[in-house]
């Protein structure tokens, strides 16, 4: 279904949760807020802050620095966008297998870094915890029977769509724009939470985790995508139809599962690791990469 909610509800959320009528996670993401065009204007103090505080200020401050090239182009030429930007969303710790905070499989068409700025966990208890692994399993065993073309029990993506919420569009009151947008399904969940544990050191200050392929295993990460690409699901929780470029689709969230077959078909594998808050994480242009949010945060 979907609504609309206020900047005020989506912070209350970013510390209390937010969840829906059975009980699964509602995992919301504010982008762009303010528009990096307007951000030095409407958070001048967070603004000076962020850029005062930016690492190796020679390559990355989006005005002087020395080596970034986007400052040497002429101004009649289109520049990419400099930022700074911010992303604030919810998240979990495990993989949830559909309504994961992911920001899918994609390019940056320049250098970029991404700074962990602030994260905040929410509690849950025993009985919601209960409910969320219960939804998880009966997931997991409809996405084996669509794949297996045998789903005998009915239930449609149109029923699985009414049973969750799907989008919740954040509606700033100042200039009425919609700014946030819900990160939806990503692919197929087979993976086991002990696994995840293992991954996991359970360090407070820890917030997203990254992958990021490099640039020579393009094709064969290209490759591996298009002869699975029917086992992820993306808008709507409705399993992918057909792959376009399986990198700038933006359609593709390769689990923990995903990243085992795909060393184990084409021996490849992601740079993976846990960025931190004060971390800075810097993307290379062309090289793939995702990330997953573990808590609620915010990116710059």
């Amino acid at each position: 279904s979907q609504g609309e909610i206020n900047i005020h509800q989506f912070f209350t959320g970013y510390t209390a949760g937010r969840m829906d009528w059975l009980g699964w996670p509602q995992i919301l993401k504010l982008k762009d807020w303010p528009p990096s065009n307007l951000f030095e204007e409407q958070l001048p103090r967070h603004c000076a802050e962020f850029l005062c505080n930016l690492p190796f200020k020679e390559y990355t401050d989006p005005l002087r620095g020395a080596l970034n090239l986007a400052v040497k182009l002429p101004n009649d030429c289109l520049k990419p966008d400099m930022g700074p930007k911010t992303y604030i969303a919810y998240g979990y710790p495990q993989e949830l297998g559909r309504g994961d905070s992911v920001t899918k499989l994609h390019c940056d068409m320049s250098d970029a870094v991404n700074v962990l700025t602030h994260i905040a966990e929410v509690e849950l208890d025993s009985n919601k915890l209960a409910a969320i692994e219960s939804l998880k399993q009966k997931h997991f065993e409809q996405d084996k029977r669509e794949l297996h073309g045998d789903d005998q029990d009915g239930e449609t993506n149109f029923d699985m769509l009414n049973n969750s919420s799907s989008i919740i569009n954040v509606l700033d009151k100042q200039n009425s724009v919609q700014v946030m947008e819900h990160e939806e399904l990503k692919g197929a969940d087979k993976v086991k939470i002990k696994q995840e544990n293992d991954l996991f050191g359970g360090d407070a200050s820890e917030g997203a985790l990254w992958d990021i392929f490099r640039m020579q295993d393009v094709p064969k990460l290209q490759e591996y995508l298009k002869k699975h690409f029917r086992e992820f699901r993306h808008v709507y929780y409705c399993p992918l139809k057909q792959v376009i470029h399986p990198i700038h689709d933006q359609t593709f969230y390769l689990t923990m599962e995903h990243k085992r077959k795909l060393k184990e078909e084409y021996g490849i594998e992601p740079w993976t690791f846990i960025q931190k808050v004060g971390d800075a994480v810097f993307i290379p242009a062309g090289c793939p990469h995702q990330v997953r949010n573990l808590k609620v945060n915010g990116l710059l």
